[in-house]
């Protein structure tokens, strides 16, 4: 191999590096802002340390997902969708901790598609029988 195409990927290999380090610290710092955001909105800012110990595997599996495209175009598309994904799970966690004071689970998950279902068929059922009232 020449020494110029083992420049070339070296500087490739570095350039990788760089952009899987990157990703790793900006959703690290992501994470650990909605983590201080959400503790202190809700429990008075008791921090537990083991938030701070998870952060980094939930930094790498994000890093992971970003990086999984060699295309740098779709690796910075994912990027911005999971920094979306990831702000508006935070903030519905903060929501509804404002509601109801807790935090929902997986099996709430699957009773709030319930109520959305549910709300649906007795919105149409409320509009049905207040349609004759409105017309008067």
């Amino acid at each position: 191999m020449s020494s110029s195409r083992r420049s070339k990927r070296k500087t490739t290999v570095q350039d990788a590096a760089a952009r899987v380090l990157l990703y790793f610290i900006s959703y690290a710092v992501m994470l650990l802002f909605w983590e201080i955001v959400m503790h202190f909105r809700t429990d008075g800012f008791k921090f537990s340390i083991w938030t701070v110990l998870f952060i980094p595997s939930q930094a790498m599996f994000l890093t992971f997902l970003s990086g999984w495209f060699k295309n740098k175009k779709y690796s910075r598309i994912v990027d911005v969708v999971i920094a979306l994904l990831v702000c508006a799970f935070y903030i519905s966690q903060l929501v509804y901790h404002k509601i109801f004071g807790s935090f929902y689970s997986v099996s709430m998950m699957g009773m709030g598609a319930d109520a959305v279902g549910n709300f649906g068929w007795g919105m149409g059922s409320v509009l049905k029988a207040c349609f004759g009232g409105l017309l008067l």
